[in-house]
């Protein structure tokens, strides 16, 4: 791990327990055990390594997604294969993630242009597949860009909570995102199968299969 990542995994240690505001990069030195100067050849100020840690955390997200992004499914399971890694990428970074949705607002006016368009570029990614799921017959909607907006809210809700466990949140969200695009929720037992598995997993699980099985469907 380089000193720089070092620097930044501890601030988001300290900005998740403390919050950003009452955070200050004294603090940070210490909990580094090195003197204050160290901290700032890194960072310049608390507002740069905030929106350091946000552009890192949604860059991140949109390229898991678009590693882990099927070819060759329907709208439908397209849809439910975002919420699945959705959720997976923010269970497994629970701190960022909490960073990243309460202190947007802490950023500079600079820093918030920048990390919308990340944003952005994300959202883009769900709303092309409603839209192709429209276009195809699978959904139905009176205003897409704002449904798009409820399925966001409905994901940073369950996702922010302390209380789900990870396949429950992931449950919750499925049906709820189902019911905004009109179609059936998944049932339950497939919860766990193959099409809700990402990462290195979903890649062992993938090499499994027979090459004749793996087109067919």
């Amino acid at each position: 791990m380089s000193r720089v990542e070092e620097v930044k995994r501890q601030a988001v240690s300290l900005m998740a327990d403390k919050g950003f505001e009452a955070m200050s990069l004294r603090q940070l030195a210490a909990a580094l055990g090195v003197r204050s100067g160290s901290v700032y050849t890194h960072y310049e100020s608390k507002g740069q390594l905030l929106l350091d840690v946000h552009c890192e955390f949604l860059e991140d997200l949109l390229s898991t997604w678009l590693e882990q992004r099927p070819k060759r499914l329907d709208s439908v399971r397209m849809l439910q294969r975002f919420v699945s890694v959705y959720v997976s990428f923010h269970y497994a970074r629970r701190a960022e993630s909490r960073i990243v949705q309460l202190d947007f607002r802490s950023l500079d006016e600079a820093g918030r242009a920048q990390v919308s368009e990340l944003r952005s570029q994300y959202d883009a990614e769900l709303e092309t597949i409603l839209q192709t799921g429209e276009q195809r017959g699978f959904f139905q909607f009176e205003d897409l860009r704002n449904t798009c907006l409820a399925m966001f809210c409905v994901l940073q809700g369950v996702c922010a909570g302390e209380a789900l466990p990870e396949a429950r949140a992931l449950e919750v969200c499925l049906s709820s995102i189902s019911r905004l695009a009109g179609i059936p929720a998944p049932p339950q037992s497939r919860l766990h199968g193959e099409l809700y598995v990402t990462g290195r997993v979903a890649t062992a699980l993938k090499a499994s299969i027979p090459q004749d099985q793996k087109h067919r469907g």
